[in-house]
Parts: C-alpha cells; sequence; structure tokens
C-alpha cells in the first residue's frame, strides 16, 4: 500500500483567521459561513495549483548514470496540456542538457536504460527505440503494435532483452535479430513481467537481469493457476482483469530462469532450485560480480522468515543467511557483493534497528557498520577502490533523511549531505558523482549532480519557482508523551505568530500505516504548499507518527502486528486529546484527513465511540474499509491469515462500525483504482445508508488510487474545501 498524500491541505485552503481580537479572552477564528468563495473563483484556483508547471515544478524522475559516469539521463514531465515525460541528457563536461526526443517524437517515454555511452534504449508506446546520445539519430528496434513489456539493457554485443505478449525475446540491436527465450505464455504463465503484488508490496525488482558479463540473463515465471481475479472498471464501459488473491487464497507461484550465451550464439536455459512453494515469496535477485552466481531472497508467506539463497552451477541453490521474527519481516532490500572480496553488505534490523552489516562470501557474520537509535533508510553505494559505503539515513533527526558514508572496514560515519531535510541520491557507477534530490518541509526540491570531491554541486534543470512564494508560517517538530510515557514525534504548521486571543481550527492528517512516516522534512508536490496556505491562513496542520511508524526501532512496529487499526489509532487519539488541551485551539473544530491507509485510519477515528464525537468533519480518500478484501502479500505480512486472527481482522471491517459515525464526513475514490479497490468505498456507503448516517461522496470514473488527472484533482481539491467550509 501506498502512502498517498495529494490533496491532503487543499481540503482547508480557503479557512482563513479573522483579525486578533481587542479583549483579553481567547475567541474562537469567526465561522466560516458567508465567507465561502464564487465555485467559478475557486475552481481556477484549484487548476492553477494542480496544474503545470506544479508548485515548485517538475523534478526530473527515473536518475540513469550511463556506464563511464559522465552523463545523466532522466525522464521530466511535459508541459501542460501534453501528457507523459521526455528523456533527457545531462553531460557533465559543461554541466549542458537536452532533450533525446526518440523516433516517435510526439510520444512520450515511459522508460529507458543505457546501452553503451553512446546509446539509450527508451520504450515509446509500446516500442522500442534506439537513440544516439551523441548526435541524436534514432531507429525503431521492433514493430510489436505496442505490445512491448518491460526489458532490460546489458548484453554483449549491445543485446537488449524484452517482454512481448507474457514472453521473453533477446534483441541484437546490431542487426535487429530477435530470438524468443520463451514460447508458452498464456494468461496463467507469465515470463519476464514482475506481478502487480510484487511490484506494489514487496519491492520486487526488474523481472528481467543482465550478468555483469552481458552472457546471462535471469528472468522470472509467475504461474498464475488458481489465483484469484478481480474485474476492474479502468475505463468507462471496460472491464479489466486483474490478479488479486485476498488473505489466505491462493498465491502466485514464481520461477527464476538463467539463460546462458555462448559466443557461437547457442543458449541455455536451466531454471533455479529455490524450492518455490505457493507458501513463499521470492524476492530483490542479484549477480554475483563473477556472473556465476545469483543472490536471492526465499521468504514465507506469513513473512517471518528470509533466507538468502545463492544459486550456482546447473542452478543449485543453498541458503547462505536466514533471519527470523515469530511476528513480521519488513521486505528485505538487495544485497551487494564486494567484486574484491565477495564479501555481502545489507540492511538487517537483527539488532533491533535497520543498519549495515557485512558477510562473508560463506554467509558468516563479520561485522556491523553502523549502529545506535537512528535507522538506516538505504545503501546507496560502495566504492571499493576508497574503501567507503554511501548510505541514507535518519541519523541526526528523525525527521530528515540524509547521506553519509562509513568506512568498509568499519569506523567512523561522515555527513555527506550539504543541508538538511531530506536527500534521495543516485550515484555513478565509480561513485565519483550523484545526483541528490533534495528537498525540505518549506523547499520545493531541486536536482544537485555533484562529485565527491567538490564542495558545490550544480543545480541540473532548475525549476522555475515563481508560482512557489514562501509565506510567514513555520512548523513545529516535537515529541508528544503519552499518558503511559512514550513519546511520539509531531509536527505542527502553524503562522509564526500564534495570536494569544485566537483559538484557531485544526485539520489532523494522518497516514498511520505501518512503516510510513509523516513527520519529516520533506517537499511533498502538492502537500507542502497546502499545509503552508492553511497555516498563513490562520488553519493549524497537526500530524503524528504512532506506533509502526517508520524511525521507531523494531519493538515500537511490532505493536501493530495482528491489531491493525488498533495500536495507532490509539495514538491518533492521544494527539487529539493533545490538541484540544491547546489554549490555541478551538477544540470544537477539528476535522481529519486521510489517504489510503490514512482513509482507513481517518474512518477509524470517525467511528470511534469516544474520539469521533470529538471531530467535527473527516475527509476519507480510496480507504480499505475491511482488510479481509484487501490484498494478501501485504495484509498477511501484518494480520496473517483470516483462520489465524479472526478478532484481528474483525477489527478492520468498518462496514460493521458505520453506526458509529458522528462527524460528517466525504467518501472520495476513484472507480479505477487497481490498489484499493471501489468496492471498498461502496461496501461502506451501503453501509453507511443502511444504519442511516449521512455521507457526501465524489465518486472519479477512470481515475486509480492517486487521481492523477488534472481536472479531476482540481474538482475533487473543490469538493472538499467546500465541505470543509460547511462543517469546520
Amino acid at each position: 500500500m501506498r502512502t498517498c498524500f495529494i490533496i491532503t491541505m487543499a481540503a482547508a485552503l480557503c479557512l482563513s483567521a479573522a483579525s486578533c481580537r481587542k479583549d483579553e479572552r481567547p475567541a474562537t477564528v469567526p465561522a466560516l459561513e458567508g465567507r465561502r468563495p464564487r465555485l467559478a473563483d475557486l475552481r481556477a484556483e484549484m487548476r492553477a495549483i494542480v496544474g503545470d508547471p506544479p508548485v515548485g515544478g517538475h523534478v526530473p524522475e527515473a536518475l540513469a548514470w550511463s556506464q563511464s559516469g559522465k552523463s545523466l539521463a532522466f525522464l521530466r514531465s511535459r508541459p501542460w496540456p501534453k501528457k507523459g515525460k521526455d528523456l533527457w541528457l545531462h553531460e557533465l563536461a559543461g554541466h549542458r542538457e537536452r532533450p533525446l526526443t526518440g523516433l516517435l517524437k510526439d510520444a512520450a517515454v515511459d522508460a529507458f536504460c543505457f546501452i553503451s555511452d553512446s546509446e539509450v534504449l527508451a520504450s515509446q508506446a509500446g516500442e522500442l527505440v534506439l537513440i544516439s546520445t551523441v548526435d541524436g539519430r534514432d531507429r525503431a528496434l521492433t514493430r510489436s503494435h505496442g505490445t512491448i513489456g518491460d526489458f532490460a539493457c546489458g548484453g554483449t554485443g549491445g543485446k537488449v532483452a524484452f517482454v512481448r505478449s507474457g514472453n521473453v525475446y533477446v534483441l541484437d540491436t546490431t542487426s535487429g535479430v530477435e530470438t524468443p527465450l520463451t514460447s508458452d505464455a498464456t494468461a496463467d504463465l507469465v515470463h519476464g513481467e514482475v506481478p502487480w503484488l510484487y511490484q506494489e508490496e514487496l519491492d520486487y525488482g526488474p523481472g528481467l537481469l543482465w550478468s555483469a558479463d552481458g552472457r546471462r540473463l535471469l528472468w522470472l515465471t509467475t504461474d498464475l493457476s488458481g489465483v484469484r481475479r478481480v474485474s476492474v472498471w479502468k475505463t468507462v464501459g471496460e472491464l479489466e482483469r486483474q490478479v488479486y488473491p485476498l488473505p489466505g487464497e491462493t498465491l502466485p507461484r514464481t520461477y527464476l530462469s538463467v539463460t546462458s550465451f555462448q559466443k557461437d550464439g547457442a543458449a541455455t536455459t536451466t531454471r533455479l532450485q529455490t524450492g518455490e512453494t505457493q507458501e513463499a515469496y521470492l524476492v530483490r535477485p542479484v549477480w554475483h560480480p563473477s556472473s556465476e552466481q545469483v543472490l536471492v531472497w526465499r521468504l514465507d508467506r506469513l513473512q517471518t522468515l528470509q533466507e538468502l539463497l545463492t544459486c550456482g552451477e546447473k542452478g543449485v541453490c543453498k541458503v547462505l543467511s536466514e533471519h527470523r521474527d515469530p511476528r513480521f519481516l519488513e521486505p528485505p532490500p538487495a544485497v551487494m557483493v564486494l567484486s574484491t572480496t565477495g564479501e555481502l553488505l545489507l540492511r538487517s534490523s537483527a539488532s533491533g534497528s535497520p543498519h549495515i552489516h557485512v558477510l562473508s562470501a560463506e554467509g558468516l557474520h563479520l561485522r556491523q557498520l553502523t549502529s545506535g537509535s537512528y535507522e538506516v533508510d538505504s545503501i546507496d553505494r560502495v566504492d571499493e577502490a576508497r574503501g567507503l559505503v554511501y548510505f541514507t539515513a535518519n541519523a541526526e533527526s528523525s525527521s530528515e533523511h540524509l547521506l553519509y558514508s562509513v568506512p568498509l572496514r568499519g569506523g567512523k560515519v561522515r555527513r555527506v549531505s550539504d543541508c538538511g531535510g531530506n536527500h534521495i541520491a543516485v550515484w555513478s557507477k565509480d561513485a565519483s558523482h550523484y545526483a541528490d534530490v533534495q528537498s525540505d518541509v518549506d523547499r520545493p526540491p531541486r536536482l544537485v549532480i555533484r562529485g565527491v570531491d567538490e564542495e558545490s554541486g550544480t543545480v541540473a534543470m532548475p525549476q522555475d519557482l515563481a508560482p512557489y512564494k514562501p509565506l510567514p508560517v513555520t512548523t513545529d517538530y516535537f515529541d508528544l508523551e503519552t499518558a503511559d510515557g512514550r513519546k511520539l514525534r509531531a509536527a505542527l504548521t502553524r503562522p509564526q505568530v500564534l495570536s494569544a486571543v485566537q483559538r484557531y481550527p485544526v485539520l489532523i492528517y494522518v497516514y498511520g500505516g505501518p512503516g510510513a512516516q509523516t513527520v519529516n522534512r520533506k517537499w511533498n508536490r502538492k502537500l507542502s504548499a497546502w499545509r503552508n496556505s492553511l497555516a498563513h491562513r490562520g488553519v493549524l496542520v497537526f500530524s503524528l507518527d504512532g506506533r509502526g511508524a517508520k524511525g521507531y526501532g523494531r519493538a515500537n512496529a511490532e505493536a501493530i502486528h495482528t491489531r491493525l487499526l488498533g495500536p495507532e489509532v490509539e495514538d491518533q487519539i492521544a494527539g487529539l486529546s493533545y490538541l484540544r488541551r491547546q489554549p490555541y485551539v478551538d477544540p470544537a473544530r477539528i476535522g481529519v484527513f486521510g489517504w489510503s491507509y490514512g482513509g482507513s485510519m481517518a474512518l477509524a477515528l470517525a467511528m470511534h465511540p469516544e474520539a469521533g464525537k470529538q471531530l467535527r468533519a473527516a475527509v476519507s480518500v480510496a480507504p480499505v474499509t475491511d482488510f479481509a478484501r484487501y490484498d494478501a502479500t501485504y495484509t498477511e505480512r501484518y494480520l496473517q491469515r483470516p483462520q489465524d486472527n479472526p478478532a484481528g481482522y474483525a477489527r478492520t471491517d468498518l462496514t460493521a462500525q458505520a453506526k458509529n459515525l458522528s462527524p460528517a464526513l466525504l467518501l472520495i475514490h476513484g472507480i479505477a483504482d487497481d490498489n484499493v479497490h471501489f468496492e471498498h468505498s461502496a461496501r461502506l456507503l451501503r453501509a453507511l445508508l443502511d444504519a442511516g448516517r449521512p455521507v457526501e461522496t465524489a465518486f472519479y470514473p477512470d481515475e486509480s488510487h492517486g487521481l492523477k488527472g488534472r481536472e479531476v484533482l482540481a474538482d475533487a481539491f473543490v469538493r472538499v474545501i467546500d465541505f470543509l467550509m460547511r462543517n469546520l
């Protein structure tokens, strides 16, 4: 389940504070009735906010360095009204940037990869196009009528692998000759493509992966026999079948195969003996630098056991390392293998928090490179020549994610980031340069390209920040202590000066799902601008990270095991109680907003026998209203199977609690949502109607989980604002 913040702060954009009273008694901000703008003006304002470019501008995506590290390619959104993205190239020499439009110049680029420093392979309109980075010349490589799926660069002689209609092919980019590796694909047997379940919930990795020497191709096969399909109304009048097993049902079965190519062109394929069953998952495969072995994680169905397998000659696999937890384990990260020693680097929570551990080539634990109460987010790059490991962590503040380095043999951790906030780094292969997407709570993101020995970097694709006007607001980060002595992270965005004689309305933004974090110093494309705008107009914005959230350590995360919508709801109630005690808060005008898991949390609060009565308004977007009807992989990790934990599943059935709804409710959902299916909101609406509880709705055809349509977002903003203005 993905965190989504799209319209959180838009909900109360037009709530504005009145002038300060002259008397000494605290006064509430005057009622909003009678001050509603014309809908036409409001809609125009919403279009400007969600339009193109967005506030803060478009930030490059899908960053990838060339093999030599001399250039960086990325995708950038097209100017409105064009849809999709274009491919751009940034050359380190002179820091020049130029577009690589491809043969189908009117077609957006969906994905790309470097074949060499001088050639990029791009996917446009379901076809593969080869583009020269030297002179911009291009040529189509396939005529597949738009049926090309995933693809991968890295084969010897410029060979690429791709998927067409569920089968794997290898293409010689020089001769144009295609060689099929499979031909037996059916609706129940798919090669090379990663199923939705693995992409969404396990961060699987690519379905096609070349070895370092380019002579072997690893590819995934998925057997969907007996797995549940559901119908999703993807387009008005057209239903699409989606593989979507529910908790306790049959799961997809996955296999890994390796095709080896000889110099004479002969090819042999071997299936890896991973011991796969329909009660296990295979995730995050990587090639050993020697190109002789594949490393892959095998997880049991309830995700309490992670085994690191190494598979070599003839496909024989053995267990190198294993990690058990009787409750649950989050999906494992990819393993890095050192080319010089064969040692393995991985991020593990075995010591209580995620840190960097080094194993021998045989899987024995050698040393731990980082330690402490902080968490390592990711291992980004290893520079074996310098003996350094670069990683991202929240080492200085739980709300910041910065870049650091640590000696490979162990030693002092050194900060690399030159500014605070949030950083996402993509490193060149030789670790000499990195592309850093950096932002802060009040600073829109920018892409900075920097050398490890440079004091400052170069801003790539400078953003036009004209639409963004910094406002005189501030965000306070603090710990909120619960009645039982636990400390939880909280944030409050407010005017720089709070009036001593005013009481302010508050909008609570909640997500609350396992492993997520809302209290952070990170710019969000929509959330940040709206939050600041709200605070400037006198509407306080409050967020709290409860149990199960990222950054609290293993013990705190385990509190939600078998108890989703339990402890994390209790923590949000503690936050609500805190707000109601503050002298600057109007306790009669507090609202809550959530999306996805946050939508479920908003409903759980609104239906709580006590907390619900303390809320005036609730907005829930794309909520899971019964986890027995959400996907098996995510749900079983935290709730086990329904037969194992019937009480835990019953707690998450919000339709059974519809009669307890207290505040006014606005329910929003995209009808084409393939993540949290529209049936969740439909079932809840039926239950609310049966219980005689009024509800307002906004359901959007052709829209998925994120409601990405420009006009749809504008309409949703208008509806939410109008709803809150009438109810807060």
